[in-house]
């Protein structure tokens, strides 16, 4: 995970702490780590695309707040590879994002705007297959999942999934706020007063019995 969330924002360290709840290991950086995360993931895909093994297990990496990662953006005025250090970074990106899925390394993105994508890289949108799109123009709504309707969301804490698989069929859902993660890493259920809950008062806490399951599981086969 490569967080960007600013520090006195809302929600912060809530990343960190859901990643405490994971029953698989996980590491989380901030701006200074994104260049050494990206260089081990692309090390990883490479290693991955000779070997050919016919099972592998699933890598997640997590951009939060894309937008904020400017050792992504294309350096002014720069004219070739050298006079652009971003280049590197933006190239393995790419590559992730392009022949990943394949051999079990997947990449989760959250930008504010579809412009901040388009700063990095053009075809980054076209790269993800499933996408999730909030109240944008209808320029930016057509860009980012072939449609108009993101253009027309017209009530308050909506959203609307894309498949690339599902071409013309646009979803839309409610988003549900994170978590309260309480000591010892169990969760609980936000604040019912939010736009955002989740269905039921129970569906986080049904949510990290699963993940505890899988956990006891995980150890279980460690250490037989």
């Amino acid at each position: 995970v490569v967080d960007m969330g600013t520090a006195d924002g809302p929600g912060a360290e809530v990343l960190r702490r859901l990643c405490g709840t994971f029953p698989h290991p996980s590491d989380i950086v901030g701006r200074r780590g994104l260049a050494g995360k990206l260089d081990a993931i692309h090390d990883e895909l490479q290693r991955r695309a000779v070997e050919e093994l016919p099972r592998r297990d699933s890598i997640f990496l997590v951009l939060f707040g894309l937008h904020r990662m400017r050792d992504l953006r294309e350096a002014e005025g720069a004219r070739s590879f050298r006079d652009d250090p971003s280049e590197s970074l933006r190239s393995q990106l790419s590559a992730i994002l392009h022949e990943g899925p394949e051999v079990g390394i997947h990449t989760l993105i959250w930008a504010d705007t579809v412009a901040s994508t388009d700063r990095i890289d053009r075809r980054m949108i076209d790269q993800c297959a499933k996408r999730v799109a909030g109240l944008m123009s209808d320029q930016e709504s057509h860009k980012m999942i072939d449609d108009g309707a993101a253009s027309k969301l017209d009530k308050p804490h909506r959203l609307i999934c894309f498949d690339e698989d599902r071409p013309g069929d646009v979803e839309i859902f409610r988003p549900y706020a994170p978590p309260i993660v309480k000591t010892g890493g169990s969760l609980d259920e936000p604040d019912a007063a939010q736009p955002y809950c989740p269905p039921g008062n129970d569906w986080y806490r049904g949510v990290a019995r699963r993940l505890a399951a899988r956990r006891s599981a995980i150890n279980h086969e460690t250490v037989t």
